[in-house]
């Protein structure tokens, strides 16, 4: 499904090649400028505009928050950089490849879209259009079945994050109070998405999701800072050598010297350096 849609994306895109330039002309000049200042001063419509986008990519991608390490700290392997390479990865696939396509076709695809009695000729004008309803118009517009790619997308995405915020947020609980809770958060899980679906006020909906995200932003923000050298060491040994340090690879601690200039994590100035087991 995945594929698909990405396929119906690049065939909108190609089939309105000759508009995107023009097309990414707008989106720089309008957000800097007074288009995305509305009801105030240039500077105010600019930061909004970036707060609005760093709330939407949170959702997006997670980058930052401390969320997808749950589900990739679970992952059969022995190599920390590969898994960490693997994480980003799907931070590109998702932001700069789905969400941008996505844009590009709500922005490039010309049609007849309703707004204020009348027609428009982009979904993005409309105001009668909003939310996911935009990106099913603009799919829908001289593509067949785009209509019903977008809904499957939709029901599919939100599924799956559904099961994988369970996931997290299960662990945490399990963590905090042990693993008896992990069926009663089931059952609690699945009340609280069901009450979630009778909720009118969207509006709100999205404000409360934006202070959740953001309370896990800060202190997460906090651990990357505290913890890039070691980050930054293992991934040089790594490029370098294709090796971690011996004690990161699960092997014996201190079994094999670390080469000159490379971190050595017995090394207690080190920035990788670890305690050696309790034999």
């Amino acid at each position: 499904l995945l594929v698909l849609l990405v396929l119906l994306a690049l065939l909108a895109l190609i089939l309105n090649i000759e508009d995107l330039p023009a097309t990414f002309v707008m989106i720089f000049d309008s957000a800097f400028t007074g288009m995305a200042a509305t009801g105030g001063f240039v500077g105010a419509g600019v930061m909004m505009a970036i707060r609005a986008g760093v709330a939407r990519g949170l959702f997006s991608n997670e980058a930052g928050q401390g969320s997808a390490p749950i589900a990739h700290a679970a992952a059969q392997t022995k190599n920390p950089v590969k898994q960490g390479e693997f994480a980003m990865l799907g931070v590109f696939i998702d932001t700069m490849i789905i969400c941008t396509m996505t844009a590009l076709v709500i922005l490039v695809v010309e049609g007849a879209y309703p707004s204020d009695g009348g027609v428009v000729p982009y979904a993005w004008m409309s105001t009668e259009l909003e939310a996911s309803a935009i990106t099913t118009a603009a799919f829908s517009t001289g593509m067949l079945g785009g209509a019903w790619v977008i809904l499957a997308a939709q029901g599919l995405f939100a599924f799956t994050t559904i099961i994988g915020w369970s996931y997290y947020a299960e662990q945490s609980v399990t963590y905090l109070v042990g693993d008896w809770a992990a069926r009663p958060f089931r059952f609690f899980w699945v009340a609280i998405a069901f009450i979630g679906t009778l909720i009118v006020n969207v509006d709100g909906l999205w404000r409360f999701g934006d202070i959740a995200n953001a309370s896990m932003l800060l202190p997460n923000v906090v651990a990357l800072i505290m913890l890039s050298g070691v980050v930054i060491a293992m991934t040089k040994r790594f490029d370098k050598t294709g090796e971690l340090p011996p004690n990161w690879a699960g092997d014996h601690w201190g079994s094999e010297p670390p080469a000159p200039g490379l971190p050595d994590p017995s090394d207690p100035e080190d920035p990788t350096y670890t305690p050696p087991p309790n034999n």
